[in-house]
């Protein structure tokens, strides 16, 4: 029943500074702003491609020195993909909001004949942007195509596996090694266009994820029946942290949680 990952959701420290790196830097499109009851800003949503989204949450809270870190539990990086890497990089490279240490960062060829480049948002956050091999079946799509992956980094990795096979249904495809040891397992999500999850070996610190902690506090994946969806994962025995309702945006959704904790929303397309 699940269709995808639908978007991304990121606390921001400066939305102003988030929006020049993610709009004018990378190419994502302004949507549309929603605000709280009270009348305070409260998200902001950018279009990247094939429908999906990320939501930029006001009034992030820097609880820790830095969202991202190979051995941090939970969010490790995301990803997107596009159509033309070179010129994408040349933008990004020349937004005055790219932090330090990307200055001079080229992009690498990837196994599968792809290319890639990591850069870091005004708040630290690592984002990998990918050109998948081939891209001729785009033509006459936007530059960006869409949400590729996303990563956590996890303490029990059999156990986190056994979640998103058998609990939420995606499929397990390899683990990739570094130096001798396992290093990622890869989940597929969606085989085309291919989505996967990340999950990364090893992981040992732990960080606040509160609510309002600046990174990003949960991913959304889309279904094509929340209500049916969260019954299929309570046979299966997966407590539900927030029971289906219409959100402030009209969609129906639902909550849940990982065995390590991470947030995850259910939301119709």
């Amino acid at each position: 029943m699940i269709t995808g990952i639908y978007h991304n959701a990121m606390n921001v420290l400066d939305m102003e500074k988030s929006l020049r790196f993610y709009v004018d830097g990378v190419g994502m499109k302004f949507s549309h702003e929603i605000k709280k009851e009270d009348g305070s800003p409260w998200i902001v949503y950018l279009s990247i491609g094939n429908a999906e989204s990320l939501e930029l949450f006001y009034g992030g809270v820097k609880d820790h020195e830095t969202p991202y870190s190979e051995e941090q539990i939970g969010y490790h990086h995301w990803c997107i993909t596009c159509t033309d890497l070179a010129k994408l990089h040349e933008r990004v490279l020349k937004t005055d909001t790219l932090n330090p240490k990307d200055e001079g960062k080229q992009p690498s060829m990837l196994k599968n004949g792809g290319k890639n480049f990591w850069i870091h948002d005004p708040d630290g956050n690592a984002l990998e942007i990918v050109q998948p091999k081939p891209v001729e079946e785009y033509a006459g799509r936007d530059e960006l195509l869409g949400i590729g992956h996303w990563a956590l980094a996890v303490q029990d990795i059999p156990k986190a596996v056994y979640f998103y096979t058998t609990k939420l249904g995606f499929r397990w495809e390899r683990t990739l090694n570094k130096d001798g040891e396992p290093w990622i397992d890869y989940l597929i999500v969606r085989e085309e266009p291919r989505q996967t999850i990340e999950l990364f070996h090893n992981a040992s610190k732990s960080t606040p994820n509160e609510w309002n902690s600046a990174g990003s506090p949960h991913v959304c994946f889309s279904c094509d029946n929340v209500q049916a969806m969260v019954e299929l994962l309570r046979e299966r025995g997966v407590p539900i942290y927030i029971e289906p309702k219409i959100g402030a945006d009209g969609k129906g959704q639902a909550w849940i949680r990982d065995p390590e904790g991470h947030r995850i929303e259910l939301m119709t397309a």
